[in-house]
């Protein structure tokens, strides 16, 4: 019986309690319902006109829309809605864009009043804010009208202030069955939400000053359209541009604008809130037109911000910013000149040679195609240098280039990697443009004798000099010459490859050496494209400790020519071979620092050789850098601190971008952190001083310290100076180590085993360049 009287007892409690929270419940309901009713009848009659003209225009306004779009589009968006309120990691993944994989560190203003913790929520409050637009434009029936009428009856003007629109987004959101279901509890995001959109409405306007409900209309319309289009289709402006204007005639009709809109999902109401936006008065719409009618409402800003996924937290307060990069790279893999007589992996007719001998290659195209898209994501997407968009890019991408089909082609990748939307056009680097060319201008060296912006070690009596000078005096060839290891090697080699100045008929062994240069070049080449290295017929093959002797005798003889023997000797070889390219460098970043434009940098390309590359990091003060691979870069980066309001660069270095790309974050353990200029030359390259430093006295360095070029007449003048080699000093093989095209142990001829009379060399051409790590040389 105890029992019983306990169940008993349980269930009663139960009913009592269950009871008790229903009447809670209903007495809440009833009060919140006679405290809305008091707030009514505390109005004005004014008031109460206002509100039921505003429940009687929403209920016409649905009553527009067919009944089955109407349910179908309130379920969806009520669910939407409340999952996405309820759940930010779900909005997240459920509207996280095929673009926006990446983090970005664009960021994006909430407005002081969202708090720190609705900034770290910027995408979940970016995301719901697309829903209540959605609903807000689906009350308005996507008619301008119906926002002014809502305008001036409740406020008596065309204009609203940041608080009123937010009460009209509010109330617009409460009428709509989109929202019933939402939970009391989860209002905080909509908030929010509604907060942000004021934010984006009012850009840079005074929350006090009010803006004109057409400005607010064609904000929301674009907010709405462009959100759709870049997560559901994942397009930027210039991608769409182009799928209207196929032909590539450089402007599209409205019909045709209407028609590819419609394609991609966006309904007619849409299109025509939009058209009455466009200003086509002949019926045609250039990009120009398209860009300035977006970016008039920040639209340049929206196509950014919903391709990216912002960061977790945002950091307003950043003091630094960057202004510029100049990016010198190495072309990426070409075709070998000429093969080697024994090596069984290339053609040996020699029309084969004439037509591809040095070329760059589909590899190397991959290469300066991939960095461009690592600088897209360092420079574009996460330091937000340029506006990709932006019609006048053209001013701020400068692109230079050697004129050989390697340095030309791989600027060419390098710019379809990072700006794929932007066409490029070329012209002569002394051309004068009369008129605005299109998108991205490649300028090409194409004067018969060699410029030294990117070729100071050519045509430089002086440079020649010295660097004979200096090899006739190193003593580590006659060290390794006298080593059993390395003569069994070069035996070795010599059967492998049967190049001509490999052997040892008429060659001793230090030449042998100094010719080892080639065979390094070879083994790069044939390992990028996935070639077993060297392969002959004699079935002989290199193992991992005889490739460690030819890159320790290869390197050597690689930066010896612009590092010498003493700091004295680095100054003067790297100056003179080097050229004008830091007075290029300083010239380009000087402009940075008197643009006043907000928000806007610049960048430049130099597409250039490993010698180029090797010159400049001699002067900069290190002697043993690492040797540029395929596609390697130095970038040398401008930033503005706002705190010290002072100019500062970045250095970075990435000798090979497949163990060290560039975009690599800082907690990895390949991250290419910068690094500054050493103030003395013949600094080691693993003592070099990590960070930033001050502008002016990287270019007091630079340019003062380094007694740099500022003019071609000042270079020209050093580079005549040419004196007589002592009598009696023994000179290194000057077909090894000059940067001569037309030596014999570099051209077709040596190549094969015959030698060719210096009255019979073929002339100096585009496509006949020779690299430095391939051969020792770089004719560019």
């Amino acid at each position: 019986s105890l029992s019983r009287d306990a169940v008993a007892s349980f269930l009663l409690g139960v009913l009592f309690a269950s009871t008790a929270f229903a009447l809670r419940c209903r007495w809440l309901d009833t009060r919140s319902d006679s405290t809305c009713d008091g707030d009514s009848a505390a109005e004005s009659p004014v008031e109460e006109t206002r509100s039921a003209a505003k429940s009687q225009r929403s209920v016409e306004l649905r009553r527009r829309r067919p009944r089955s779009e109407r349910s179908e589009r309130s379920l969806r968006s009520s669910a939407s809605v409340k999952s996405l309120a309820s759940s930010p990691a779900a909005l997240d993944r459920q509207h996280s864009p095929p673009t926006a994989q990446r983090s970005s560190g664009r960021r994006s203003a909430l407005g002081s009043e969202l708090g720190e913790e609705s900034c770290r929520r910027t995408p979940e409050v970016q995301r719901l804010a697309m829903h209540v637009v959605d609903v807000v434009l689906e009350e308005l029936g996507m008619r301008r009208s119906s926002l002014k009428t809502i305008c001036l009856n409740q406020h008596s003007a065309k204009t609203v202030t940041r608080l009123q629109f937010v009460n009209i987004l509010s109330d617009l959101c409460k009428a709509s069955a989109s929202l019933e279901l939402l939970d009391p509890d989860q209002t905080e995001p909509l908030i929010a939400a509604y907060e942000w959109l004021a934010t984006r409405c009012f850009a840079n306007k005074n929350r006090d000053v009010p803006v004109h409900y057409k400005h607010i209309f064609r904000r929301l319309i674009l907010e709405h359209i462009l959100y759709q289009l870049v997560t559901n289709q994942g397009v930027t402006l210039r991608t769409l541009f182009q799928k209207m204007d196929k032909g590539q005639y450089g402007f599209v009709t409205t019909e045709r604008l209407r028609q590819v809109f419609g394609q991609l999902g966006i309904s007619d109401q849409e299109i025509s809130a939009l058209m009455e936006f466009v200003d086509a008065p002949r019926g045609t719409i250039r990009y120009r037109d398209l860009f300035e009618m977006t970016h008039e409402t920040g639209a340049s800003e929206l196509w950014n911000s919903f391709s990216s996924k912002f960061p977790e937290e945002t950091d307003e307060s950043a003091p630094k910013t960057i202004r510029a990069v100049v990016c010198i790279t190495r072309h990426g893999a070409r075709f070998p000149l000429k093969p080697f007589p024994e090596d069984i992996h290339w053609p040996v007719k020699s029309e084969f040679w004439k037509t591809y001998g040095g070329k760059l290659t589909p590899v190397g195209v991959i290469q300066h195609e991939d960095l461009g898209k690592t600088m897209r994501r360092k420079y574009l997407e996460e330091e937000g240098l340029l506006d990709p968009q932006d019609p006048d890019i053209g001013k701020y991408v400068h692109v230079f280039t050697s004129n050989s089909d390697r340095c030309l082609m791989s600027g060419q990748a390098f710019l379809q990697g990072m700006f794929p939307d932007v066409p490029f056009s070329f012209c002569s680097d002394d051309q004068k443009i009369q008129h605005e060319l299109t998108g991205i201008v490649m300028r090409v060296q194409c004067d018969k004798d060699y410029t030294p912006v990117l070729h100071g070690f050519k045509h430089n009596p002086r440079y020649d000099f010295l660097k004979k000078k200096v090899f006739s005096s190193a003593t580590e060839y006659d060290e390794w010459a006298k080593q059993p290891k390395m003569e069994l090697l070069v035996e070795k080699l010599w059967k492998m490859t049967g190049f001509l100045k490999l052997s040892p008929l008429g060659n001793d062994n230090i030449k042998r050496l100094q010719c080892l240069t080639s065979v390094k070049q070879q083994i790069d080449i044939e390992r990028a494209h996935k070639l077993p290295i060297l392969h002959n017929s004699h079935d002989l093959c290199l193992d991992s400790r005889e490739e460690k002797l030819i890159q320790k005798v290869t390197e050597f003889t690689f930066r010896y020519r612009y590092t010498g023997r003493s700091e004295e000797d680095q100054k003067e070889l790297s100056r003179l071979a080097t050229g004008l390219l830091p007075q290029a460098v300083v010239t380009k970043l000087d402009a940075a620092t008197k643009d006043s434009r907000a928000g806007k940098g610049h960048f430049t390309l130099f597409s250039a050789h490993d010698n180029t590359l090797m010159a400049l990091l001699a002067h900069m003060g290190f002697r043993d850098y690492p040797i540029p691979y395929f596609a390697a870069a130095l970038c040398f980066e401008l930033h503005w601190c706002h705190r010290t309001e002072q100019f500062f660069v970045r250095t970075r270095y990435s000798a090979d971008p497949r163990e060290q790309p560039l975009d690599l974050p800082e907690d990895r353990k390949q991250h290419v952190k910068s690094f500054q200029l050493p103030r003395t030359s013949g600094t080691p390259w693993h003592l070099r001083d990590e960070g930033e430093m001050l502008y002016s006295e990287f270019k007091r360095i630079l340019m003062e310290e380094r007694k740099s070029f500022c003019s071609h007449e000042e270079w020209q003048l050093a580079a005549q100076a040419e004196e007589e080699a002592p009598e009696g000093t023994r000179q290194p093989a000057e077909d090894d180590l000059d940067d001569d095209v037309g030596d014999e142990v570099f051209n077709g001829d040596a190549v094969v085993g015959t030698a060719t009379p210096k009255h019979r060399r073929r002339p100096t051409s585009g496509s006949g360049h020779s690299d430095s790590v391939l051969t020792g040389t770089l004719p560019v």
